[in-house]
């Protein structure tokens, strides 16, 4: 096949699978949406570092022991409406829909919703954060389940589902929020189409080494990444005593990476891993 055939198949099949994209995005952009989503268990297990008052959205300055996981699902899911230009009612409205509506409505009342408050989309759901546990490394993994069912004006089910995040971070805190995020992203790629990180490595995906006896051992992960297709670049960040931390960085397969420091590495054996974090030990 020629260079000029091959660059047409190729455009063709990019502007098919645009075409698929598009048509499997459930919501309008010219017509107006709210987004809702609310706790299973309101206030009794998550207590991040933001607070959604319906107004002002999301605030990240202080803690609220009151905070929750449908708060920042809400605000993840809207975010993404918003870039991908679709059209999101105000936080007033949607304040004034909360007054209304304080729990989570079922088709009858997602119409009366509409008609009340001019809204043409509606987006419900619920988040629950589920019991975060420390591993071996003494980090935290956090677990959340987000369910949301998209309607039209009429109160017609037009999209459902759920995705359940799972992430690593220093605090229960923190990986709940990721964890919690990661959910509400995945959904958000389903109802708009668009996938909210192409590189899940574009900030740099980490590694934590354990029981690495010195430098050497640690620079023997760093060479088994490099080899891996599509990573641009691996370097060491961190390196104290028995544990070291890398960063990858580059658009790669996290079961080719795992493979190749498995294989590369002697000893070497995955103890943990999430789409932004893995954990070695070497023995």
């Amino acid at each position: 096949m020629n260079r000029k055939v091959l660059r047409f198949t190729l455009a063709a099949l990019a502007a098919l699978t645009l075409a698929v994209t598009a048509v499997a995005a459930p919501l309008r952009k010219n017509r107006a949406i709210a987004v809702i989503l609310y706790d299973v268990e309101p206030g009794t297990r998550y207590t991040s570092l933001s607070s959604w008052n319906y107004y002002g959205g999301m605030s990240y300055t202080h803690y609220a022991s009151a905070a929750r996981g449908a708060a920042l699902a809400t605000e993840t899911i809207r975010s993404a409406l918003v870039r991908n230009g679709y059209k999101v009612v105000s936080d007033q409205i949607t304040a004034r829909i909360v007054k209304a509506q304080p729990k989570q409505p079922g088709p009858g009342a997602v119409k009366k919703i509409s008609r009340a408050h001019g809204v043409s989309q509606y987006v419900d759901g619920t988040v629950e954060v589920l019991d975060t546990i420390r591993n071996e490394f003494g980090m935290y993994t956090g677990s959340a389940v987000v369910m949301v069912h998209v309607y039209d004006s009429t109160g017609r089910t037009i999209f459902s589902d759920s995705a359940m995040g799972k992430e690593v971070g220093a605090t229960p805190d923190e990986s709940e929020i990721k964890a919690v995020r990661k959910a509400a992203e995945e959904l958000a790629e389903k109802i708009t189409g668009v996938p909210a990180n192409p590189d899940v490595t574009d900030g740099g995906f980490y590694v934590f080494v354990r029981g690495a006896r010195d430098l050497k051992s640690v620079q023997s992960v760093v060479t088994a990444c490099k080899t891996v297709y599509g990573v641009t670049s691996a370097r060491t960040g961190r390196f104290d005593g028995d544990w070291a931390q890398l960063t990858v960085f580059g658009n790669f397969d996290l079961k080719e990476l795992q493979k190749a420091i498995v294989d590369k590495v002697p000893y070497a054996r995955i103890n943990d891993i999430t789409d932004s974090t893995m954990y070695v030990d070497i023995y």
